[in-house]
Order: structure tokens, then sequence, then C-alpha cells
């Protein structure tokens, strides 16, 4: 239907107002921390069964600029605080605040009250990682071992696995 506040119309911004990031409501240039933004917004839902801001676009789009949505009320309060942490700094009105890419995101996740019982990716991304030097893949293999360093940052398996790709390149 032509009135419903979803649709694009002709002039109008590309997106979902509920996710969009403060960059992209003011037509700037957006980056992968604009998506950090929209997975806040996303993950705020999961943990509130509501959106952070509620009303029209046009409200919505406002309240993205200028206000902060009620915070997050969990009964474990020392896992309420870090979730707090983690929405706030993923929803941050300036990119500069933001998490710089998702891995550091899954890090905080994992070093919050319980995080530890979340299912662990540095195992995954050494597989990945493995099989692309296997495949000779050598730079894909290294850009994997440095994700699990950016989860990891001292992770043996990574550093001597790069340290040994280095060598043959």
């Amino acid at each position: 239907e032509a009135t419903d506040p979803i649709l694009t119309q002709m002039g109008m911004r590309i997106g979902t107002p509920w996710y969009m990031s403060p960059e992209q409501v003011k037509g700037v240039a957006i980056d992968k921390r604009s998506d950090i933004f929209s997975f806040g917004v996303l993950f705020y839902e999961l943990l509130t069964y509501q959106k952070p801001f509620s009303g029209d676009a046009t409200t919505v789009l406002y309240k993205i600029l200028h206000e902060e949505p009620e915070p997050i009320r969990l009964e474990e309060a020392e896992l309420e605080t870090s979730l707090r942490k983690i929405l706030s700094k993923c929803r941050a009105k300036s990119p500069d605040d933001r998490y710089a890419d998702c891995l550091l995101i899954l890090r905080d996740i994992e070093s919050a009250p319980g995080g530890a019982a979340l299912p662990r990716i540095v195992p995954e991304l050494l597989r990945e990682a493995e099989e692309l030097h296997r495949q000779q893949r050598l730079d894909e293999a290294e850009q994997k071992f440095t994700e699990v360093l950016g989860v990891e940052p001292e992770n043996p398996v990574a550093r001597a696995s790069i340290e040994r790709l280095t060598v043959l390149k």
C-alpha cells in the first residue's frame, strides 16, 4: 500500500528505518560499522522483545539521531551490565565509537558472565584457516589466522601459523 511508511518512495533513503544507523539517516558515507549499529538494534530487540525506538518512520529516524533507548533489564545484574555496555558500543551515535568488527563484539559477549557457555568461534576459524593452508590458499589462510588473533590475541596456534605462512610467501 502506498501509505506504508516502510515502503521506499521516490527520493527516500533505502532501508528499514528501525535498523538504520545515524549515518544512513543523515545520508553520509557508510561502512561496516553501520551494520554493527543495525546488529545492535537487532540484539536489543532479541533481549527485550521490542525495538529500541517506537513510532512512525519519521519519529524513529529522529530518535536514532537524538535519543537513547530504554536500558535493557535482566534478572542477572552482572550480565545486564556487560550486555548494556556491548549494546551501547554497538549502537553508538558516532561510527568511531562503535566496534570495528563483529569479532570484537563476539569477544566481549564471550567474556561476559555466562559468555563462556556460548559456542566458541576460534576452533572453527582455526579449522578453516588450516584447510585453506592445505589448499595452498595462503593469503586467505593468513587472514583467517589473523581473525583468530582478533578474538584471542595470544592464540599460540594462530601466531605460529602466521609466522610459518610469512616464511612460505
